[in-house]
């Protein structure tokens, strides 16, 4: 069995020479690792592969003759879904529900820097400003998260707000398992979890049917508060869920923000 893998430097850029050895034991005698990091090796080494491990371009794609399975390293495939893989007899995997923490944390860092002013500070570094920061800043405690999506990365994301002392709701359209001190409603419910949040986290995977889901107005179902940044949609999941040419018109006032 020849096993191909490609690395891909923001995600798992090299393997250990351990990490190798127990693909290959878990492969079987006879295996083979090959690593190509350019597109021209992976053209010339994915012909004969059986396994791929990484991601390569759609063109690249189309050189294979013997694949049999390829894992693609990340939780999205939307780049890599062409015509020829979804009619191939190729099994697909991802690493969908195990990048929850990543995703999470990286919420709470876009969310956090919202609330406590850190991107105006960052942006306009004047310590005159200090003031005026701290009367626009929040306290997550006792706030309301609504998350759009409930699978791996949205209940890391809940399980985080619990933590800041939170209310959190969700809503999935799968019947997913239910998760300690979360209100889990249907999809049906995504204008009642709206009206309810005062933090929103859309978690959900890009396909046809969540391309554009958020739409100018899903945001105006959102809570209007007093605060300048008051309700805030963090995009965990995928950013093309929520359709920015959609948002209010540059130049009017908006008092939700997405990040």
């Amino acid at each position: 069995m020849k096993i191909l893998y490609t690395p891909i430097s923001t995600l798992v850029a090299s393997l250990t020479p351990e990490q190798s050895a127990e693909i290959l034991a878990a492969a079987g005698k006879e295996s083979v690792l090959v690593v190509a990091k350019t597109p021209e090796r992976q053209r010339e080494e994915i012909v004969d592969a059986d396994v791929l491990f990484g991601r390569v371009s759609p063109e690249t794609f189309t050189q294979a003759h013997r694949l049999r399975y390829y894992h693609c390293l990340g939780a999205g495939v939307d780049s890599i879904l062409t015509p020829e893989l979804i009619e191939s007899d190729v099994i697909l995997a991802s690493e969908k529900g195990e990048v929850g923490i990543h995703l999470a944390e990286h919420a709470f860092a876009l969310l956090l820097a919202l609330t406590r002013g850190v991107h105006t500070a960052l942006r306009e570094p004047d310590f005159r400003l200090r003031e005026p920061i701290r009367r626009e800043q929040r306290e997550l405690w006792e706030q309301t998260m609504g998350i759009v999506g409930f699978g791996g990365t949205g209940r890391a994301v809940a399980r985080r707000a619990l933590g800041f002392g939170m209310k959190v709701l969700a809503v999935d359209i799968e019947n997913v398992p239910p998760e300690p001190e979360v209100t889990l409603w249907k999809a049906d419910r995504l204008h009642d979890l709206l009206a309810a949040s005062d933090v929103v986290v859309i978690a959900l995977p890009l396909t046809k049917a969540t391309h554009h889901l958020f739409t100018r107005d899903l945001f105006r179902r959102m809570q209007r508060h007093a605060s300048r940044a008051s309700t805030l949609a963090s995009s965990a999941g995928g950013g093309h869920t929520a359709h920015r040419r959609r948002l209010p018109a540059a130049g009017r006032p908006c008092d939700r923000h997405i990040v």
